[in-house]
């Protein structure tokens, strides 16, 4: 019995909606999710709005699908960092990440993006369900990581969380801290939240 694909699931169709994802960060991230109707996001795709429909049913498919594409990419950084447990331990492998990552916080275009998403989840109960159930994952990740689930470690995690979110709000608010910001510097508070005794 032959298996039906479905759309999205060829190259090709992997593709398309890569390219339309890409078009609809790019409008949301200039008009903001509720201006960038589809019409404007068929144009900047290059592509129909039925051909858009047909891989993502509606807008809010969009966005659900832009904010499970953030979910893959930590859980490729998630796999680095076990990878870099080979050759030191947790913690050390955590900050080492972490020095790979500053940039996409600071990337004023990401920053803007996450900002939509997050207004969205105060409007949108699907979406603050996605995203809530994504970041609970996440941060199963990271306890499974350092070796804890204890109150104390879940603490530390929301901290250095909070301080890598943070970077995304202070590069909309100050277009030079990209050229101020000390990486190593970063790099050692994690590392304190993270080991500081309580």
């Amino acid at each position: 019995m032959a298996v039906t694909k479905k759309p999205g699931d060829t190259a090709i169709g992997r593709r398309r909606k890569e390219q339309v994802l890409e078009a609809a960060a790019d409008c949301f991230r200039r008009e903001g999710f509720h201006r960038s109707s589809m019409a404007q996001i068929s144009a900047a795709a290059s592509m129909s709005s039925g051909h858009i429909y047909h891989y993502f049913g509606s807008k809010e498919g969009i966005i659900e699908a832009i904010v499970s594409r953030e979910r893959s990419e930590l859980g490729l950084l998630l796999e680095r960092t076990r990878e870099s447990m080979q050759q030191m331990d947790a913690v050390s492998a955590v900050v080492d990440t972490t020095s790979d990552i500053i940039p996409h916080y600071l990337d004023k275009g990401n920053a803007a993006l996450k900002m939509e998403i997050l207004a969205e989840m105060a409007r949108n109960p699907s979406i603050a369900s996605l995203v809530e159930r994504y970041d609970q994952e996440v941060f199963q990740e990271f306890y499974a990581l350092l070796g804890s689930d204890s109150p104390e470690a879940k603490s530390r995690c929301e901290i250095a969380s909070a301080l890598l979110e943070g970077l995304s709000v202070r590069a909309l608010r100050n277009p030079h801290l990209h050229d101020i910001l000390d990486y190593e510097m970063v790099r050692n508070v994690i590392r304190y939240v993270l080991t500081s005794p309580k």
